[in-house]
């Protein structure tokens, strides 16, 4: 795509690991001194008087699990209401089940929805920023303060430790939004990369610069957490 010529910022915002930052570094090269994202640990205490376009952006990649993911959706729903409009993220790797259910969420609202393939601009963002009149970016309050913890956890049974951590989730109702570490585990000889964010774990070989910033840590993020209960349960997955 051509560079895009726009004077209204576009600002990214969603939910912890919906890719906001891939979609920065993505557009950049399009959207030069127009693009701004919004930390969701700095949403709270983030505002913007300068008028823009506000971009919700949500990962297709999941779904929620309810009743249990109620509270995500109520979160979801005080973002939505500060959007210009929602872009579904990482459709290539949504199925279609993924796909339909987000659709079907967002169609009572009035933002227009819409989609990235591999980081890719939507084909209707240069005219929606173009005709878009922009607004500010209030300020937007959670039910409760953010939470954040780090865990040394030198090696561990992975099978275990997500076990835990669904756990966490299903049977002690934490609400977790995201988490982080680089870890030796009894299952593979290479170091792992594990990520999670409101609805999904993933694991992965770690990459050099991920391994110098959080090899043997945990890092988790949420709101209303027991650090007690995390303290208790997470030395049995050591190995």
């Amino acid at each position: 795509m051509s560079n895009v010529v726009t004077h209204l910022p576009l600002r990214l915002f969603g939910l912890p690991g919906c890719g906001v930052s891939r979609l920065q570094r993505a557009w950049q090269s399009s959207l030069p001194n127009a693009l701004q994202d919004v930390p969701f640990s700095a949403i709270h205490a983030t505002s913007a008087a300068e008028p823009g376009f506000n971009l919700l952006v949500l990962d297709a990649r999941s779904m929620p699990q309810l009743p249990r993911d109620q509270w995500l959706l109520a979160v979801l729903n005080t973002l939505l209401s500060q959007a210009d409009a929602v872009l579904l993220n990482f459709l290539e790797a949504a199925s279609l089940e993924q796909q339909l259910y987000w659709k079907n969420h967002l169609r009572g609202s009035a933002q227009p929805l819409l989609m990235s393939v591999q980081q890719a601009i939507p084909e209707r963002l240069p005219a929606l920023l173009t005709q878009a009149q922009g607004r500010a970016f209030p300020q937007i309050t959670l039910s409760a303060p953010l939470q954040e913890w780090e865990f040394e956890l030198p090696k561990v049974n992975l099978e275990q430790l997500m076990m835990v951590l669904d756990n966490a989730k299903s049977a002690l109702g934490a609400k977790l939004l995201r988490a982080k570490g680089v870890l030796h585990t009894q299952e593979y000889s290479n170091l792992v990369m594990l990520e999670g964010s409101p609805y999904r774990w993933d694991c992965f070989a770690a990459q050099s610069d991920e391994v110098d910033i959080w090899q043997n840590r945990l890092w988790v993020q949420g709101i209303e957490l027991d650090k007690g209960w995390f303290e208790a349960m997470l030395p049995a997955c050591l190995s």
